[in-house]
């Protein structure tokens, strides 16, 4: 696990107040509890490597989504405990929204939930199932545009 950069130690700083603040309330408590012991490491990590030069309170979606799918699985806890690291950040930005110290946290805790199954699909190491909706499209094919052209000399060359 690795941040992104060289961050400034008043950033490492405020991530591990606000994880430590938040594993002392009960909804902290409770949220951590699926995950275990590492429950404060996982969650400081997961912030930490979302986070950029501007600290925890300018947290993104894009940020996010990179830290929990390219990186949140990458923990060496059980299996049982890595499914429930979604709902664990997920609880952590709620709160600091209701302590006011993230606005816009609730809906980014919204975000890492429709994230999880992709989470945990990647946790379990499950691929991802490709498969093309419909037929491959030839040369000679009507375009699908609709003009009445060959797809060749129609939109072919306009996808570069």
């Amino acid at each position: 696990m690795h941040t992104h950069g060289d961050l400034p130690p008043d950033v490492t700083d405020t991530v591990d107040l606000w994880v430590s603040d938040f594993l002392d309330r009960p909804a902290g408590r409770a949220a951590a509890a699926a995950v275990g012991e590492a429950a404060p490491d996982v969650l400081a990590q997961l912030v930490l490597t979302a986070c950029d030069e501007r600290g925890p309170s300018a947290l993104s979606e894009a940020a996010l989504s990179h830290a929990l799918l390219d990186h949140g699985t990458g923990f060496a806890i059980p299996a049982s405990a890595k499914g429930a690291i979604p709902d664990l950040l997920a609880a952590f930005l709620g709160d600091l929204e209701d302590v006011g110290r993230l606005s816009g946290g609730r809906l980014l805790a919204s975000h890492v939930r429709a994230l999880a199954p992709g989470f945990r699909a990647r946790a379990s190491g499950q691929g991802v199932a490709l498969r093309r909706p419909a037929a491959k499209i030839g040369r000679n094919d009507p375009c699908p545009c609709g003009s009445g052209r060959k797809y060749k000399a129609c939109c072919l060359n306009a996808l570069g």
